[in-house]
């Protein structure tokens, strides 16, 4: 959860996406950034506090970018290639243990159980429904 963050923060402050500035390449890595948020089970609000935006902002973008995704845009790939390098390598390969012991919130147990619902922790057995 932590590293993700880090990752996520870092970043925002590299390419300066707290900005409001509405030139592609920005808004491209930001839906990036917010999708990857999403995926990790955090709310709305909680990836707008990150970017200083409002939580409608981001709903938004995440359905904008699901239109994106599917039109496999080229300019869309081009200006996001990075982060798919930086967060495809640790994507869906979570340690509960690890994410359990380091819980210390609400947030976090939320987090725990949307992982779980998800299937991305790498050491559970899941069984079948």
């Amino acid at each position: 959860m932590e590293k993700l963050i880090k990752k996520v923060e870092h970043c925002i402050l590299k390419d300066n996406l707290k900005s409001r500035c509405r030139k592609l390449e920005y808004t491209h890595r930001r839906m990036y950034l917010y999708n990857v948020l999403r995926k990790a089970n955090f709310t709305y609000i909680e990836i707008a506090e990150m970017f200083n935006m409002n939580h409608a902002t981001i709903m938004n973008a995440v359905k904008r970018l699901k239109g994106l995704e599917q039109k496999n845009d080229k300019l869309y790939s081009l200006h996001t290639a990075h982060y798919d390098y930086i967060f495809k390598k640790s994507q869906c390969v979570f340690d509960v243990r690890r994410d359990i012991l380091e819980a210390k919130t609400l947030k976090d147990l939320r987090i725990i159980k949307g992982r779980t619902i998800n299937k991305q922790y790498k050491n559970l057995i899941y069984g079948r429904k």
